[in-house]
Protein backbone atom coordinates (compact mmCIF):
# COMPACT_ATOMS: atom_id res chain seq x y z
CA UNK A 1 0.00 0.00 0.00
CA UNK A 2 0.91 3.37 -0.73
CA UNK A 3 2.52 5.10 2.19
CA UNK A 4 2.21 8.89 0.39
CA UNK A 5 -1.16 10.65 -1.25
CA UNK A 6 -2.03 12.00 -4.40
CA UNK A 7 -2.38 16.14 -4.37
CA UNK A 8 -6.08 15.18 -5.50
CA UNK A 9 -6.32 13.63 -1.45
CA UNK A 10 -4.45 16.55 -0.23
CA UNK A 11 -6.83 18.64 -2.11
CA UNK A 12 -9.58 16.96 -0.36
CA UNK A 13 -8.58 16.38 3.17
CA UNK A 14 -7.66 20.20 3.44
CA UNK A 15 -11.24 20.90 2.29
CA UNK A 16 -13.01 18.80 5.27
CA UNK A 17 -10.16 19.86 7.73
CA UNK A 18 -10.33 23.08 7.38
CA UNK A 19 -13.68 24.01 5.38
CA UNK A 20 -11.90 25.52 2.79
CA UNK A 21 -10.17 25.27 -0.84
CA UNK A 22 -6.62 25.38 -1.15
CA UNK A 23 -5.77 27.53 -4.29
CA UNK A 24 -2.58 26.36 -5.18
CA UNK A 25 -3.95 22.63 -5.29
CA UNK A 26 -7.60 23.61 -6.70
CA UNK A 27 -5.10 25.03 -10.26
CA UNK A 28 -2.74 21.44 -10.64
CA UNK A 29 -5.88 18.55 -9.38
CA UNK A 30 -6.94 16.30 -12.07
CA UNK A 31 -10.64 17.54 -11.96
CA UNK A 32 -11.43 13.68 -12.97
CA UNK A 33 -9.39 11.79 -10.69
CA UNK A 34 -10.91 14.07 -7.80
CA UNK A 35 -14.52 13.47 -9.37
CA UNK A 36 -13.58 9.25 -9.02
CA UNK A 37 -12.41 10.05 -5.22
CA UNK A 38 -15.12 12.17 -4.14
CA UNK A 39 -17.32 8.78 -5.47
CA UNK A 40 -15.49 6.59 -3.74
CA UNK A 41 -15.53 8.23 -0.39
CA UNK A 42 -19.69 8.92 -0.77
CA UNK A 43 -18.15 13.10 -0.41
CA UNK A 44 -19.83 14.10 -3.87
CA UNK A 45 -22.86 15.71 -3.05
CA UNK A 46 -21.17 17.60 0.10
CA UNK A 47 -18.49 18.95 -2.51
CA UNK A 48 -20.96 20.08 -5.00
CA UNK A 49 -23.69 21.48 -2.60
CA UNK A 50 -20.39 23.45 -1.15
CA UNK A 51 -17.99 24.23 -4.21
CA UNK A 52 -19.78 23.84 -7.42
CA UNK A 53 -18.83 27.02 -8.64
CA UNK A 54 -15.39 26.22 -8.67
CA UNK A 55 -15.70 23.31 -11.00
CA UNK A 56 -14.27 24.13 -14.45
CA UNK A 57 -16.18 24.18 -17.01
CA UNK A 58 -15.40 20.73 -18.80
CA UNK A 59 -16.75 18.95 -15.89
CA UNK A 60 -19.72 21.21 -14.37
CA UNK A 61 -21.96 18.83 -16.24
CA UNK A 62 -20.37 15.61 -14.78
CA UNK A 63 -20.57 16.55 -11.34
CA UNK A 64 -24.17 17.88 -12.30
CA UNK A 65 -25.72 15.03 -13.25
CA UNK A 66 -24.38 12.89 -10.09
CA UNK A 67 -26.01 15.17 -8.09
CA UNK A 68 -29.39 15.31 -10.06
CA UNK A 69 -29.39 11.95 -9.44
CA UNK A 70 -28.51 11.65 -5.67
CA UNK A 71 -31.35 14.10 -5.04
CA UNK A 72 -33.89 12.06 -6.73
CA UNK A 73 -32.74 8.86 -5.32
CA UNK A 74 -32.74 11.29 -1.77
CA UNK A 75 -36.23 12.72 -2.44
CA UNK A 76 -37.70 8.57 -3.08
CA UNK A 77 -35.66 7.77 0.09
CA UNK A 78 -37.17 10.53 2.51
CA UNK A 79 -40.54 9.14 1.48
CA UNK A 80 -39.63 5.91 2.40
CA UNK A 81 -38.00 6.97 6.06
CA UNK A 82 -41.42 9.09 6.79
CA UNK A 83 -43.51 5.96 5.84
CA UNK A 84 -41.44 3.84 8.28
CA UNK A 85 -41.22 6.29 10.76
CA UNK A 86 -45.26 6.23 10.93
CA UNK A 87 -45.14 2.70 11.23
CA UNK A 88 -43.14 2.23 14.25
CA UNK A 89 -44.77 5.46 15.52
CA UNK A 90 -48.43 3.83 14.82
CA UNK A 91 -47.43 0.37 16.42
CA UNK A 92 -45.78 1.65 19.14
CA UNK A 93 -42.79 -0.74 17.78
CA UNK A 94 -39.24 -0.34 20.04
CA UNK A 95 -37.03 0.75 17.01
CA UNK A 96 -35.72 3.44 15.59
CA UNK A 97 -34.15 5.12 12.70
CA UNK A 98 -30.35 6.03 12.55
CA UNK A 99 -27.88 7.16 10.02
CA UNK A 100 -28.39 7.58 5.96
CA UNK A 101 -30.69 11.03 5.94
CA UNK A 102 -31.14 11.35 9.67
CA UNK A 103 -27.29 11.66 9.91
CA UNK A 104 -27.06 13.30 7.06
CA UNK A 105 -29.62 16.36 8.98
CA UNK A 106 -27.87 16.09 12.21
CA UNK A 107 -24.38 16.51 10.54
CA UNK A 108 -24.71 19.00 7.65
CA UNK A 109 -28.44 20.65 9.06
CA UNK A 110 -29.32 19.09 5.46
CA UNK A 111 -31.19 16.06 4.57
CA UNK A 112 -29.67 16.07 0.68
CA UNK A 113 -25.89 16.68 1.97
CA UNK A 114 -24.52 12.86 3.10
CA UNK A 115 -24.93 10.10 0.62
CA UNK A 116 -26.45 6.93 1.56
CA UNK A 117 -27.13 3.10 0.14
CA UNK A 118 -30.26 2.15 2.27
CA UNK A 119 -32.17 3.07 5.27
CA UNK A 120 -31.29 1.75 8.38
CA UNK A 121 -33.47 -0.10 11.27
CA UNK A 122 -32.41 -0.50 14.78
CA UNK A 123 -35.47 -2.73 16.59
CA UNK A 124 -35.96 -5.08 19.55
CA UNK A 125 -36.12 -8.60 18.74
CA UNK A 126 -39.50 -9.02 19.82
CA UNK A 127 -40.79 -6.50 17.52
CA UNK A 128 -39.28 -8.13 13.83
CA UNK A 129 -41.55 -10.24 12.74
CA UNK A 130 -44.19 -7.61 13.21
CA UNK A 131 -41.98 -4.96 11.35
CA UNK A 132 -41.59 -7.68 8.58
CA UNK A 133 -45.44 -7.59 8.42
CA UNK A 134 -45.52 -4.13 8.36
CA UNK A 135 -42.50 -3.60 5.51
CA UNK A 136 -44.60 -6.42 3.26
CA UNK A 137 -48.00 -4.80 3.66
CA UNK A 138 -46.58 -1.32 2.44
CA UNK A 139 -45.01 -2.32 -0.91
CA UNK A 140 -41.78 -3.91 0.67
CA UNK A 141 -40.00 -7.24 -0.39
CA UNK A 142 -37.33 -9.54 1.74
CA UNK A 143 -34.80 -11.24 0.12
CA UNK A 144 -31.50 -12.48 -0.62
CA UNK A 145 -29.51 -13.11 -4.28
CA UNK A 146 -30.52 -16.17 -6.42
CA UNK A 147 -27.17 -17.99 -6.51
CA UNK A 148 -25.00 -16.49 -4.13
CA UNK A 149 -27.61 -15.15 -1.33
CA UNK A 150 -25.11 -11.61 -1.03
CA UNK A 151 -25.31 -10.62 -4.49
CA UNK A 152 -28.33 -9.72 -5.44
CA UNK A 153 -27.47 -8.64 -9.00
CA UNK A 154 -28.82 -11.57 -10.85
CA UNK A 155 -31.89 -11.36 -9.26
CA UNK A 156 -33.79 -11.67 -5.80
CA UNK A 157 -35.31 -14.66 -4.36
CA UNK A 158 -38.23 -13.54 -2.28
CA UNK A 159 -37.88 -14.57 1.43
CA UNK A 160 -41.12 -15.10 3.57
CA UNK A 161 -39.58 -14.57 6.98
CA UNK A 162 -36.93 -13.04 8.45
CA UNK A 163 -33.79 -14.71 7.55
CA UNK A 164 -30.38 -13.58 9.44
CA UNK A 165 -27.73 -12.97 7.25
CA UNK A 166 -25.58 -15.15 9.14
CA UNK A 167 -26.02 -16.84 13.24
CA UNK A 168 -25.47 -14.27 15.69
CA UNK A 169 -24.98 -12.13 13.27
CA UNK A 170 -26.37 -8.08 13.52
CA UNK A 171 -28.98 -8.16 10.43
CA UNK A 172 -31.41 -9.50 8.75
CA UNK A 173 -31.13 -9.76 4.81
CA UNK A 174 -32.33 -6.44 3.20
CA UNK A 175 -35.87 -5.49 2.33
CA UNK A 176 -36.65 -3.74 -0.92
CA UNK A 177 -38.99 -1.59 -2.00
CA UNK A 178 -39.50 -0.89 -5.95
CA UNK A 179 -39.83 2.63 -6.99
CA UNK A 180 -39.03 2.17 -10.64
CA UNK A 181 -39.05 -0.34 -12.61
CA UNK A 182 -35.64 -2.33 -11.61
CA UNK A 183 -35.11 0.04 -9.13
CA UNK A 184 -34.86 -0.02 -5.47
CA UNK A 185 -34.88 1.49 -2.17
CA UNK A 186 -33.05 -0.89 0.49
CA UNK A 187 -33.84 -0.94 3.43
CA UNK A 188 -31.95 -3.38 6.47
CA UNK A 189 -32.97 -4.49 10.21
CA UNK A 190 -30.79 -4.62 12.79
CA UNK A 191 -31.13 -6.40 15.77
CA UNK A 192 -27.86 -5.50 17.58
CA UNK A 193 -24.29 -3.25 17.00
CA UNK A 194 -22.62 -5.65 14.95
CA UNK A 195 -20.68 -8.13 17.12
CA UNK A 196 -19.78 -5.66 19.46
CA UNK A 197 -23.08 -4.62 21.36
CA UNK A 198 -25.19 -8.39 21.33
CA UNK A 199 -26.71 -8.32 25.15
CA UNK A 200 -30.63 -7.88 25.12
CA UNK A 201 -30.27 -5.83 28.44
CA UNK A 202 -27.69 -3.76 26.92
CA UNK A 203 -29.46 -3.49 23.61
CA UNK A 204 -33.02 -2.72 25.32
CA UNK A 205 -30.68 -0.02 27.35
CA UNK A 206 -29.43 1.32 23.67
CA UNK A 207 -32.78 1.30 22.19
CA UNK A 208 -34.47 3.32 24.93
CA UNK A 209 -31.67 6.19 24.44
CA UNK A 210 -34.18 7.85 21.75
CA UNK A 211 -34.90 11.05 21.04
CA UNK A 212 -37.25 13.01 18.40
CA UNK A 213 -35.99 14.90 15.35
CA UNK A 214 -38.86 16.32 12.57
CA UNK A 215 -37.84 15.90 9.05
CA UNK A 216 -40.92 17.75 6.74
CA UNK A 217 -43.59 17.65 9.54
CA UNK A 218 -43.09 13.99 10.47
CA UNK A 219 -41.58 13.25 13.64
CA UNK A 220 -38.80 10.55 13.71
CA UNK A 221 -37.54 8.87 16.51
CA UNK A 222 -33.18 8.20 16.27
CA UNK A 223 -30.32 7.70 18.85
CA UNK A 224 -29.43 10.61 21.34
CA UNK A 225 -26.06 12.09 20.84
CA UNK A 226 -24.11 10.25 22.41
CA UNK A 227 -25.77 6.61 21.75
CA UNK A 228 -25.36 7.94 17.92
CA UNK A 229 -21.67 8.87 18.13
CA UNK A 230 -20.76 5.29 20.19
CA UNK A 231 -22.56 3.74 17.40
CA UNK A 232 -20.55 5.49 14.96
CA UNK A 233 -17.78 4.88 16.39
CA UNK A 234 -17.98 1.20 16.78
CA UNK A 235 -18.55 1.45 13.62
CA UNK A 236 -15.95 2.72 12.19
CA UNK A 237 -13.75 0.41 14.17
CA UNK A 238 -15.55 -2.26 12.95
CA UNK A 239 -14.92 -1.37 9.03
CA UNK A 240 -11.61 -0.13 10.13
CA UNK A 241 -10.07 -3.01 11.73
CA UNK A 242 -11.55 -5.73 9.85
CA UNK A 243 -12.97 -7.64 6.72
CA UNK A 244 -15.64 -5.64 6.25
CA UNK A 245 -15.66 -2.21 4.28
CA UNK A 246 -12.24 -0.85 4.84
CA UNK A 247 -12.08 3.17 7.11
CA UNK A 248 -14.21 5.30 5.65
CA UNK A 249 -13.67 8.90 4.90
CA UNK A 250 -16.68 9.89 4.93
CA UNK A 251 -17.64 8.54 8.13
CA UNK A 252 -14.94 9.60 10.12
CA UNK A 253 -15.75 12.92 8.96
CA UNK A 254 -19.42 12.57 10.51
CA UNK A 255 -17.60 12.39 13.79
CA UNK A 256 -15.44 14.71 13.55
CA UNK A 257 -18.24 17.25 12.67
CA UNK A 258 -20.44 15.82 15.46
CA UNK A 259 -17.98 16.06 18.09
CA UNK A 260 -16.92 19.72 16.86
CA UNK A 261 -20.56 21.04 16.54
CA UNK A 262 -23.41 19.22 19.25
CA UNK A 263 -23.37 19.77 22.71
CA UNK A 264 -22.05 15.91 23.70
CA UNK A 265 -21.93 15.33 27.62
CA UNK A 266 -18.51 13.65 27.28
CA UNK A 267 -18.86 12.02 31.09
CA UNK A 268 -21.61 10.38 29.54
CA UNK A 269 -20.33 9.19 26.82
CA UNK A 270 -17.20 8.01 28.84
CA UNK A 271 -19.44 6.53 30.82
CA UNK A 272 -21.94 4.66 28.46
CA UNK A 273 -18.86 3.46 26.55
CA UNK A 274 -17.67 1.39 29.79
CA UNK A 275 -21.11 -0.05 30.35
CA UNK A 276 -21.05 -1.42 27.02
CA UNK A 277 -17.47 -2.72 27.42
CA UNK A 278 -16.34 -0.33 24.22
CA UNK A 279 -14.13 1.80 25.68
CA UNK A 280 -11.12 0.69 24.13
CA UNK A 281 -12.81 0.96 20.97
CA UNK A 282 -14.34 4.91 21.83
CA UNK A 283 -10.48 5.93 22.30
CA UNK A 284 -9.17 3.74 19.80
CA UNK A 285 -11.02 5.33 16.99
CA UNK A 286 -11.56 9.32 18.63
CA UNK A 287 -7.47 8.95 18.14
CA UNK A 288 -7.78 7.56 14.18
CA UNK A 289 -9.99 10.87 14.17
CA UNK A 290 -7.58 12.74 15.79
CA UNK A 291 -5.12 11.56 13.41
CA UNK A 292 -6.56 12.04 10.16
CA UNK A 293 -8.11 15.96 10.87
CA UNK A 294 -4.57 17.03 13.10
CA UNK A 295 -5.92 17.42 16.58
CA UNK A 296 -9.79 18.23 15.34
CA UNK A 297 -11.06 16.91 19.17
CA UNK A 298 -10.34 19.16 21.49
CA UNK A 299 -7.34 17.99 24.03
CA UNK A 300 -9.21 18.77 26.88
CA UNK A 301 -11.70 16.12 25.58
CA UNK A 302 -9.23 13.30 25.41
CA UNK A 303 -7.72 14.03 28.43
CA UNK A 304 -11.39 13.27 30.14
CA UNK A 305 -9.89 9.21 29.48
CA UNK A 306 -7.32 9.44 32.24
CA UNK A 307 -7.32 6.09 32.87
CA UNK A 308 -5.78 2.73 32.08
CA UNK A 309 -7.35 1.78 28.87
CA UNK A 310 -5.92 -1.10 27.25
CA UNK A 311 -5.56 -1.67 23.12
CA UNK A 312 -8.68 -3.06 21.31
CA UNK A 313 -7.81 -6.21 19.00
CA UNK A 314 -6.42 -4.11 16.02
CA UNK A 315 -4.18 -5.06 12.97
CA UNK A 316 -0.31 -3.61 13.19
CA UNK A 317 -1.06 -2.02 9.90
CA UNK A 318 1.92 -1.14 7.70
CA UNK A 319 0.71 2.70 6.92
CA UNK A 320 -0.76 5.45 8.75
CA UNK A 321 -4.92 5.63 9.01
CA UNK A 322 -5.03 8.54 6.55
CA UNK A 323 -2.77 6.47 3.89
CA UNK A 324 -5.11 3.56 4.60
CA UNK A 325 -8.29 5.72 3.53
CA UNK A 326 -6.96 5.52 0.43
CA UNK A 327 -5.84 2.49 -0.51
CA UNK A 328 -7.20 -0.31 -2.49
CA UNK A 329 -9.35 -2.51 -0.09
CA UNK A 330 -7.74 -5.94 -1.70
CA UNK A 331 -4.38 -4.55 -0.25
CA UNK A 332 -6.09 -4.29 2.81
CA UNK A 333 -7.77 -7.33 3.11
CA UNK A 334 -4.60 -9.01 1.93
CA UNK A 335 -2.26 -7.24 4.70
CA UNK A 336 -5.40 -8.55 7.28
CA UNK A 337 -4.92 -12.13 6.19
CA UNK A 338 -1.12 -12.24 6.13
CA UNK A 339 -1.21 -10.50 10.04
CA UNK A 340 -4.12 -12.91 11.39
CA UNK A 341 -1.51 -15.73 9.87
CA UNK A 342 0.93 -14.49 12.37
CA UNK A 343 -1.44 -14.79 15.06
CA UNK A 344 -2.66 -18.37 14.89
CA UNK A 345 0.53 -19.22 13.65
CA UNK A 346 2.31 -17.65 16.85
CA UNK A 347 2.50 -17.34 20.47
CA UNK A 348 -0.11 -15.01 20.33
CA UNK A 349 -2.18 -17.94 20.22
CA UNK A 350 -2.49 -19.86 23.14
CA UNK A 351 -2.66 -23.54 21.29
CA UNK A 352 0.31 -22.66 19.64
CA UNK A 353 2.28 -23.72 22.84
CA UNK A 354 -0.68 -26.32 23.59
CA UNK A 355 -1.46 -28.07 20.75
CA UNK A 356 -3.26 -31.34 20.18
CA UNK A 357 -0.50 -33.84 19.78
CA UNK A 358 -1.42 -36.30 16.72
CA UNK A 359 0.41 -39.54 16.46
CA UNK A 360 -0.15 -43.24 14.47
CA UNK A 361 -2.27 -44.14 17.67
CA UNK A 362 -4.65 -41.12 17.65
CA UNK A 363 -4.52 -37.83 19.72
CA UNK A 364 -3.42 -37.59 23.05
CA UNK A 365 -5.89 -39.15 25.71
CA UNK A 366 -6.85 -35.82 27.03
CA UNK A 367 -8.27 -34.55 23.30
CA UNK A 368 -9.67 -38.32 22.75
CA UNK A 369 -12.85 -36.77 21.96
CA UNK A 370 -13.27 -33.23 21.03
CA UNK A 371 -16.77 -31.17 21.27
CA UNK A 372 -17.96 -29.62 18.56
CA UNK A 373 -19.69 -26.96 20.09
CA UNK A 374 -22.75 -25.35 18.49
CA UNK A 375 -24.58 -21.80 19.68
CA UNK A 376 -28.04 -23.31 19.07
CA UNK A 377 -29.14 -26.94 19.63
CA UNK A 378 -26.02 -27.55 21.68
CA UNK A 379 -26.02 -31.18 20.39
CA UNK A 380 -23.20 -33.89 21.65
CA UNK A 381 -21.55 -34.35 18.91
CA UNK A 382 -17.83 -35.03 18.97
CA UNK A 383 -14.77 -35.77 17.11
CA UNK A 384 -11.22 -37.69 17.12
CA UNK A 385 -8.00 -37.41 15.63
CA UNK A 386 -5.68 -39.79 14.06
CA UNK A 387 -3.32 -40.56 11.38
CA UNK A 388 -1.23 -43.02 9.70
CA UNK A 389 1.80 -43.14 7.71
CA UNK A 390 -0.09 -41.34 4.55
CA UNK A 391 -3.44 -39.87 5.91
CA UNK A 392 -4.76 -38.06 8.71
CA UNK A 393 -8.40 -39.07 9.68
CA UNK A 394 -11.33 -36.90 11.51
CA UNK A 395 -13.95 -39.31 12.94
CA UNK A 396 -17.23 -37.77 13.66
CA UNK A 397 -19.84 -39.09 16.36
CA UNK A 398 -23.29 -37.40 15.82
CA UNK A 399 -25.75 -36.39 18.30
CA UNK A 400 -28.59 -38.56 17.72
CA UNK A 401 -31.19 -35.58 17.34
CA UNK A 402 -28.60 -34.91 14.06
CA UNK A 403 -28.85 -38.09 13.27
CA UNK A 404 -32.88 -37.50 12.23
CA UNK A 405 -31.83 -34.36 10.14
CA UNK A 406 -28.93 -35.54 7.65
CA UNK A 407 -30.46 -33.58 5.21
CA UNK A 408 -30.08 -30.12 7.29
CA UNK A 409 -26.71 -30.14 8.39
CA UNK A 410 -22.98 -29.94 7.20
CA UNK A 411 -19.67 -30.40 8.79
CA UNK A 412 -17.09 -27.83 7.69
CA UNK A 413 -13.08 -28.12 8.27
CA UNK A 414 -10.91 -25.05 7.29
CA UNK A 415 -7.03 -25.60 7.14
CA UNK A 416 -5.60 -22.43 7.69
CA UNK A 417 -2.25 -21.59 5.25
CA UNK A 418 1.18 -21.02 7.61
CA UNK A 419 2.69 -19.56 4.68
CA UNK A 420 2.96 -16.17 5.64
CA UNK A 421 4.33 -14.58 2.25
CA UNK A 422 1.08 -15.65 0.41
CA UNK A 423 -2.01 -13.57 0.65
CA UNK A 424 -4.67 -16.89 1.26
CA UNK A 425 -6.05 -17.19 4.72
CA UNK A 426 -7.44 -20.86 4.32
CA UNK A 427 -6.02 -23.53 1.99
CA UNK A 428 -8.32 -26.26 2.27
CA UNK A 429 -11.70 -26.21 3.06
CA UNK A 430 -14.02 -29.39 3.33
CA UNK A 431 -17.88 -29.08 3.40
CA UNK A 432 -19.14 -32.88 4.75
CA UNK A 433 -22.35 -33.46 3.30
CA UNK A 434 -24.20 -35.97 6.05
CA UNK A 435 -27.33 -36.79 3.49
CA UNK A 436 -24.67 -37.65 0.61
CA UNK A 437 -22.20 -39.20 2.41
CA UNK A 438 -19.60 -36.95 0.56
CA UNK A 439 -16.65 -34.38 0.86
CA UNK A 440 -14.52 -32.23 -1.41
CA UNK A 441 -10.98 -32.74 -1.26
CA UNK A 442 -8.42 -30.72 -4.17
CA UNK A 443 -11.48 -30.72 -6.30
CA UNK A 444 -12.46 -34.29 -6.22
CA UNK A 445 -15.78 -35.44 -4.48
CA UNK A 446 -15.02 -38.32 -1.87
CA UNK A 447 -18.03 -40.63 -1.58
CA UNK A 448 -18.56 -43.11 1.38
CA UNK A 449 -17.95 -41.16 4.22
CA UNK A 450 -19.69 -43.00 6.50
CA UNK A 451 -18.53 -45.72 8.86
CA UNK A 452 -20.05 -48.88 9.64
CA UNK A 453 -21.34 -47.80 12.88
CA UNK A 454 -23.83 -45.77 11.46
CA UNK A 455 -23.55 -42.61 13.45
CA UNK A 456 -19.43 -41.76 12.79
CA UNK A 457 -18.61 -40.61 9.20
CA UNK A 458 -14.86 -40.30 8.77
CA UNK A 459 -12.55 -37.80 6.82
CA UNK A 460 -9.32 -39.23 5.42
CA UNK A 461 -7.26 -36.52 4.16
CA UNK A 462 -3.63 -37.56 2.36
CA UNK A 463 -0.82 -35.77 4.37
CA UNK A 464 0.80 -34.57 1.23
CA UNK A 465 -2.73 -32.50 0.83
CA UNK A 466 -1.59 -30.49 4.33
CA UNK A 467 0.77 -28.08 5.20
CA UNK A 468 1.98 -27.03 8.51
CA UNK A 469 4.47 -24.62 10.29
CA UNK A 470 7.47 -26.23 12.69
CA UNK A 471 4.77 -29.84 11.97
CA UNK A 472 2.03 -27.72 13.75
CA UNK A 473 -1.20 -26.96 11.58
CA UNK A 474 -3.78 -24.88 12.42
CA UNK A 475 -7.51 -25.91 12.08
CA UNK A 476 -10.69 -25.19 12.80
CA UNK A 477 -14.10 -27.88 12.75
CA UNK A 478 -17.53 -26.46 12.73
CA UNK A 479 -20.94 -26.75 11.97
CA UNK A 480 -23.31 -25.39 9.93
CA UNK A 481 -27.03 -25.64 9.40
CA UNK A 482 -29.35 -25.27 5.95
CA UNK A 483 -31.51 -22.02 6.06
CA UNK A 484 -31.91 -22.41 2.20
CA UNK A 485 -30.95 -24.30 -0.23
CA UNK A 486 -27.92 -22.04 -1.13
CA UNK A 487 -27.17 -20.76 1.94
CA UNK A 488 -26.04 -22.27 5.93
CA UNK A 489 -25.39 -20.52 9.04
CA UNK A 490 -22.36 -21.69 10.72
CA UNK A 491 -23.79 -22.77 14.34
CA UNK A 492 -20.28 -22.91 15.88
CA UNK A 493 -17.90 -20.33 16.78
CA UNK A 494 -17.38 -17.83 13.65
CA UNK A 495 -13.87 -16.85 13.42
CA UNK A 496 -15.52 -13.98 10.46
CA UNK A 497 -17.22 -12.07 12.94
CA UNK A 498 -14.98 -12.93 16.51
CA UNK A 499 -11.82 -11.50 16.74
CA UNK A 500 -10.69 -12.61 19.68
CA UNK A 501 -10.54 -16.45 18.12
CA UNK A 502 -7.97 -15.84 16.74
CA UNK A 503 -5.88 -15.69 20.20
CA UNK A 504 -7.53 -19.29 20.90
CA UNK A 505 -7.57 -21.40 16.82
CA UNK A 506 -7.18 -25.33 17.59
CA UNK A 507 -3.44 -26.49 16.48
CA UNK A 508 -2.31 -30.06 15.93
CA UNK A 509 1.29 -31.07 16.14
CA UNK A 510 1.76 -33.65 13.93
CA UNK A 511 4.61 -35.98 15.24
Amino acid sequence: MNAFITMEQEFLLEILKFNRMNEDLRNKIDWEILFNLLNENQLLPFFYKHYSDVIPEKFKIKYYKNWEEHNKITKVRINEVMKVAKMINENNLSALIHKGIILSQLVHNDISIRKSYDIDILIDEKDVNRMHDLLLENGYIHGCGIHDPYDTSEGIMKLERPVMKAHKHHEYFEYYYEYDQGKYIELELQKSVHGTITEREKMSKFLNSWRIININGMDIKTLDNEHMIIHLLESLYTDSEWFYRGPRLNKYYDVFVLISNQDLNWDRLIQLAQEYNIIEILYYTLNLTNQIFDTGINESIMKKFNFPISKPFSIEWKDSITSRLFSKNEDRVEELQRYLKTVCYGDKNYYWKHPIIINEQGHDLIHSNIQLNDFKYNFDTKYRIYMDHSTLFFIFHLDSRMMASLDRFEIVIDFFDPDFSKNELIFETINLNLIDRTYMLRDRIIRDAKSSTGEEFIVSIPKNALKSLNNKLVFVVGLQEKMLHHFYHLLSPNFYYDKDLWFKMPVMQLS
